[in-house]
């Protein structure tokens, strides 16, 4: 027998518990999003010292095969000097 005051359990979130529930993923989400920032950095670096690398490389191989550095242009600042690139030979050898 059932009283008109009694309220009948009905399964399923509350207002209150869905709030939390948001609220707690809502605090991961703002703690995990400077982590993923420094790792885009970091792979970021990562791909520029390997870009490096692979100029150095070539350059190397460049002078070993040739003697000299590739030429290139630079824009000089009127001191005369001759450009880095076409210096002969800064890697010791011949």
């Amino acid at each position: 027998m059932r009283y008109r005051n009694q309220r009948t359990k009905i399964k399923g979130f509350t207002l209150i518990e869905l709030l939390v529930v948001i609220s707690i993923i809502a605090l991961l989400v703002a703690i995990l999003l400077p982590a993923l920032g420094a790792a885009r950095r970091s792979a970021r670096q990562i791909q520029c010292l390997s870009n490096l690398r692979g100029i150095g490389q070539a350059a190397n191989a460049y002078v070993t095969d040739y003697g000299v550095l590739p030429y290139g242009e630079i824009a000089s600042s009127g001191s005369g000097r001759a450009p880095f690139w076409s210096s002969p030979n800064i890697f010791g050898g011949k």
